[in-house]
Formats: C-alpha cells, structure tokens, sequence
C-alpha cells in the first residue's frame, strides 16, 4: 500500500517544472534505497502509458543521481579512513550498466576471498604470506591479464573478470587491491615514475614491490623514488582508464556520469 509521501513523490515525477524536479530528486535520495524501490513499483503499475513514460524516465534520471551521490560521498573520507574498494566496484557497476546482477559480482567475490583468508594464516614471513596469496589469486582462481593494451570497456568491468578470469590492467590492479584489502594484508599502492604499483609495507618500510601483470612477482625497488598513496589512488587510476575507453568510444552519457565523480576521486587520490 501507497504512503502519502509515496504518493505524492510519484505524483510529482513529471512535474516540468526544474525546481520541483530537483526537489524531488532531493528527497528520493535522503529517503533512500526503499523509497526508490516503492516509486519503482507505482511507475510499474501505472496503467496510463504516457504517464509510465514519463515518469520512468524521470526515474531514471533520480537512479543516476543517487549512485553518483553515493559514489561521491564514498570519495569523502575522514582523516585516516581508507577506501573500501568493494563498494567501489559495486557503485561503479550500478552507474555504469544499471541492470547488472551486482550481486553476483558480490558474492563471487565474497565468496573468494573467504577462501584466501583461510588460508593465510598467522606465523607466516611477509614473502610466504604474498606468495599464498599470489598462489590463489593468479592459480587458483587464474585471474589474468588480457594480452592486448586496446581493451573494450566491457572487459574493464569487475563482474567480467571474475566470470571471465581475465580483464585489462586496470580491472586486474583494481581486483587484486580488493583481495589485499579485504584479507588485510598491508600491500598498498605506490607510484613509481607515473606508474602504480602493490608494495608491501610494513611500519616505514618498503619490503618488496609486487608485478600483477607476472603472477605476482616480487622484486625491489629503490624506496626513495616510491610515492606511497592510498586505496583511493587505485580508484582514479581505474576511473582515469575507463573515461578514456568510453571517451574513444563515443559513450557520451558515461563519459558525462563519470566527469561527475572523477573529480572527487581526483581529489581523493591527491590527498
């Protein structure tokens, strides 16, 4: 059953008036996912097709505001929060191809990474626990990268590689921190001449540098030239990556959504 404000959210949704529009935008989004859902329902429902017509497209446009809200939010972190990846991913997915089963993507990584957990356990030296983990991430489960630089943005998405076990560079960078961070492994991104890079850290100190694109190999580096960054760094990397595919391709309407949040993330990654 319809509550009033359900009702007169609904009733409001092909007002053509901008202000209205955005008043209503507003109180979808503070209301949240369920007032979202139940607007759904009604425009579902609607016998009038014109009516559904309009008011679904509005919808729609209330759907992009609210994951771009949140995804921005998520981009404001308190002083020494860290940016949890996997609601990144799901985030992304939501923007970017609404529809999707995000859930799948959820719970195969879930799923995963209960398996690498219980498998690293303590007593292990820094190496023995990277080389486990490299070990179930590239082996085991055979995540890899494609062998061409010119990747579609489909393969770019995190659902595709953990269906598919291969993606581009950035989707494999961005898997493997997901993993590193959920098994709360201290691995974090570092740049080194404009490229980033898994380093091992361990207090103030650089143990090793880990190469993902050579099943997780582990060499050195000199630790003067290594700019250490944060979780969010490996975002607006994976963000930077996916404009510019969906720039060659001409996807204006997800060139436009993601200029809406690249900057946070920009800003995010600079911090």
């Amino acid at each position: 059953m319809q509550t009033d404000l359900q009702h007169s959210l609904y009733t409001l949704l092909d007002d053509p008036d901008p202000i209205v529009a955005k008043t209503v935008t507003a109180e979808v989004i503070r209301q949240g996912p369920e007032m979202f859902s139940a607007l759904e329902q009604i425009v579902s429902g609607e016998c009038d097709s014109a009516i559904r017509e309009v008011a679904g497209a509005r919808l729609e446009e209330v759907y992009y505001e609210m994951v771009i809200t949140s995804m921005n939010n998520a981009a404001r972190l308190e002083e020494g929060e860290q940016l949890q990846l996997l609601d990144f991913t799901v985030m992304i997915t939501k923007l970017l191809y609404r529809g999707e089963d995000w859930r799948e993507l959820v719970n195969s990584f879930v799923e995963k990474s209960a398996h690498m957990v219980m498998e690293l356990g303590s007593g292990m030296t820094a190496m023995e626990s990277c080389g486990v983990f490299n070990h179930i991430f590239f082996h085991r489960f055979g995540f890899n990268v494609l062998p061409s630089d010119d990747v579609s943005p489909e393969y770019q998405m995190p659902v595709t590689i953990l269906n598919s076990r291969e993606g581009g560079k950035h989707l494999l960078m961005l898997l493997y921190f997901m993993f590193i961070q959920d098994c709360s492994l201290p691995v974090y991104p570092v740049e080194y001449r404009e490229k980033l890079i898994p380093a091992w850290i361990e207090g103030d100190k650089v143990l090793f540098c880990i190469n993902v694109f050579n099943q997780g190999e582990m060499f050195f580096l000199p630790e003067e030239e290594l700019v250490r960054k944060e979780y969010g760094f490996v975002a607006y990397t994976y963000l930077k990556e996916l404009h510019s595919l969906y720039l060659k391709e001409g996807d204006t309407m997800r060139v436009a959504l993601l200029e809406r949040i690249l900057p946070n993330y920009q800003a995010l990654a600079d911090s």
